[in-house]
């Protein structure tokens, strides 16, 4: 999976050549939706690599970072269930893009997901450093 910069175009960034981000999004891009790619720029550097684990058997996982950046948009754009938030990704394309998403899961796969991220504190092992 691309890393935001990555998607946004790490040199016009890094170099401060200006461009218009909407050009990289199908959807519109609002100031809230810059601010969460901000946001995610500064905490991937301290989230851990995902490794995916791949089996020929059932269905293709989802990919693990997009995961991580939907729970990120939960807390960030205050979206109180996981129906809410499956309800925005589905009508958001940019926030669906920022995130990683082709197709949106479904609501008992965000559930596992983060349950799963709980059990391994996977939030405040990466993010405790950058507090």
């Amino acid at each position: 999976m691309k890393s935001i910069t990555e998607i946004l175009g790490g040199c016009q960034m890094v170099f401060g050549i200006s461009f218009d981000i909407q050009e990289v999004f199908e959807g519109y891009v609002t100031a809230e939706h810059r601010m969460f790619i901000q946001m995610l720029q500064v905490i991937e550097e301290f989230m851990p690599a995902c490794e995916r684990k791949e089996s020929l058997l059932g269905r293709k996982g989802y990919d693990e970072t997009a995961m991580i950046r939907s729970a990120l948009a939960k807390q960030f754009f205050k979206i109180p269930t996981v129906t809410s938030l499956r309800n925005r990704l589905l009508s958001d394309p940019s926030l669906r893009q920022v995130c990683g998403f082709t197709s949106v899961p479904s609501e008992a796969t965000f559930s596992r997901k983060f349950a799963s991220h709980a059990r391994q504190r996977l939030m405040e092992k990466a993010l405790g450093p950058l507090v």
